[in-house]
């Protein structure tokens, strides 16, 4: 999901609910703290010679020592912020950058963030390690495959 269509999801909640972000491992405890909204261009090889560019942003999360979570008015100000300062961003991927008790951080995936009574649970799913060269020609190999049957 893009920096700005997540902005949009959190600007529909109540500005008063609390965010629990929540990892396979369990919620980020309360008095978390968003201590860097970063954006990175970056610029890759591929294993097979092929170069490309993209942008990210990273959410870094220190897990919480107890208290009461961020409200969605304060994580939509701070992403605010930072959507005014980075400008480019809006258009990135962006991702979580966390470890619970502040240990081993890992990067995850973000999904929409949802509504359930009155808290905004946003679920972070593992990044998975891939190979573009090897997905791309796996998709080039499923087109070839199915353009026999018409595809």
């Amino acid at each position: 999901m893009t920096f700005e269509h997540f902005r949009k999801q959190l600007d529909r909640l109540p500005a008063g609910a609390p965010v629990v972000f929540s990892t396979p491992d369990g919620p980020i405890r309360g008095g978390y703290h968003l201590t860097e909204v970063r954006q990175a261009r970056l610029t890759g090889l591929a294993c097979n010679g092929v170069s490309e560019e993209w942008g990210e942003v990273a959410l870094h999360l220190l897990d919480g020592f107890g208290g009461p979570h961020m409200p969605v008015a304060t994580l939509f100000g701070i992403l605010g912020k930072a959507a005014e300062t980075l400008s480019d961003a809006i258009d990135y991927e962006v991702s979580v950058a966390f470890g619970h008790g502040n240990a081993t951080r890992s990067v995850y995936t973000v999904t929409d963030p949802v509504l359930e009574g009155d808290t905004v649970k946003i679920a972070l799913t593992p990044s998975p390690v891939d190979c573009k060269a090897l997905s791309t020609a796996q998709m080039d190999q499923v087109r070839a495959a199915s353009a026999c049957c018409g595809g």
